[in-house]
């Protein structure tokens, strides 16, 4: 049985991180051509050398390529010359001619009109995923490798959640906008049945957006591979746009950072963030995510009239408040009468009272209240006509506003009585 023996790619299979394997790989595939051979040059060091140095001076002078862009490069090349232990070179002598680490352009983000102009040159593919990188603010091998699988439509919020980087230490949950989420829903009916959200590599978006940005006007044609340089990169300035947008938004920032797949260290440990709640954070700011100036409008227009409702619906909490609180003013004032009429009462009855203790002090010095059995039957005769004087005047005059008695009238002035009659009890009462 002949046992199968794999190849081993040195150069490659060393790496980690598919997105490092495919730049060394292209920037190795460059360096190649440069030098007109099929790999390095593994006998003469002096000649290898000077290979490297007069390849990075054509990246720097003749092309305009970046530090970044050159440094990469470099790292590819000596990763390349390591990997197969045979030369070694004095790096250190041929980093110096890397050049200083200048930008040419300030690195920045697209903008919404930026974008807009995108859009309006893009097909129905490349529409979606302008819209789904600008929304989501994901990096460009999470969207190659995106499945249709992970793409998951949440009914209640009009947009998707977006499972990325699967069954990886990286796995993370991200989401579209409504406006990117009507774009995705076009693009899949175009594709029913595809396993991948795309059908092309991380390289190849790179290019159709760095040429539709030159078709937009956005950026200008450059370099002798036909790249396009510009202050905004191709794919990296929609999440650098994305970024932006949340971080003006009141978006927490640890579910910001959570969101665009940054570490928000040690406080990963403490802050335990669920679906549910990115998504709440994340609907913070997709009015500064939504592109289109139509959709942005009709979002205005819908909190608006959300906030109309509410007035509304206080409005009318506020007529029947009032009205519970005029029926009790209404009642308060019944019984502010009440009250009242009770206290003059009460006043009136402690007048009488007084009334009647003077009228009994004023008899018993007339003589006749006493406890003589025989005076009983005048007794009886004085006080009906007491009663009757009762009846028929008032005893004291009140004050309307005070309620107090004003003045009394006393009781001599009340009842009249014979001199006789008074000479008579009194001339009884010594005989007795």
């Amino acid at each position: 049985m002949v046992q199968r023996v794999e190849e081993v790619d040195n150069f490659l299979d060393s790496l980690k991180s598919p997105r490092t394997k495919e730049a060394y790989a292209t920037h190795r595939e460059r360096f190649l051509h440069f030098i007109g051979r099929d790999s390095i040059n593994e006998d003469n060091a002096a000649e290898a050398t000077s290979e490297i140095i007069r390849y990075l001076k054509r990246l720097k002078d003749d092309e305009g390529l970046s530090y970044s862009y050159r440094n990469i490069a470099l790292s590819a090349i000596k990763h390349d010359y390591i990997m197969r232990d045979k030369l070694v070179l004095n790096w250190k002598k041929i980093a110096k001619f890397l050049g200083e680490n200048e930008r040419k352009y300030e690195i920045r983000g697209y903008t919404h009109d930026e974008i807009r102009r995108l859009l309006d040159v893009a097909d129905i593919n490349y529409r979606a995923i302008i819209l789904v990188l600008a929304s989501t603010g994901m990096r460009r091998d999470a969207l190659v490798k995106m499945e249709s699988k992970d793409l998951e439509y949440l009914q209640d919020a009009q947009l998707y959640k977006i499972k990325i980087y699967k069954k990886s230490k990286f796995e993370q949950i991200c989401f579209t906008t409504p406006e990117a989420a009507e774009a995705i829903k076009l693009y899949v009916s175009k594709r029913p049945g595809a396993k991948y959200f795309l059908n092309v590599g991380g390289k190849a978006v790179s290019k159709m957006l760095g040429r539709l940005a030159a078709k937009a006007g956005i950026s200008t044609k450059k370099g002798l591979d036909g790249s396009h340089r510009n202050e905004i990169p191709s794919v990296h300035g929609l999440r650098k746009f994305a970024a932006t947008q949340m971080g003006r938004s009141d978006m927490k920032v640890e579910a910001r950072e959570i969101i665009l797949g940054h570490s928000i260290g040690v406080r990963a440990a403490y802050q335990k963030y669920s679906d549910e709640d990115l998504l709440q954070e994340y609907l913070k700011a997709v009015d500064l995510l939504t592109i289109n100036e139509a959709n942005r409008l009709r979002k205005k227009v819908d909190a608006l009239e959300e906030k109309e409702d509410r007035i509304r619906s206080q409005s009318a909490r506020i007529s029947v408040q009032e009205d519970e609180i005029r029926l009790l003013k209404e009642e308060l004032e019944r019984l502010g009468e009440t009250t009242k009429n009770l206290i003059k009462q009460v006043n009136r009855l402690n007048a009488e009272d007084q009334l009647n203790d003077k009228l009994v002090t004023a008899l018993k010095e007339e003589g006749l209240m006493g406890s003589n059995p025989e005076r009983e039957a005048e007794r009886k005769k004085y006080r009906q006509e007491i009663a009757e004087h009762f009846l028929n005047r008032p005893f004291a005059v009140i004050d309307d506003e005070a309620g107090d008695p004003k003045e009394f009238v006393s009781p001599n002035a009340i009842f009249s009585v014979d001199d006789d009659k008074k000479k008579r009890g009194k001339g009884k009462d010594k005989g007795d």
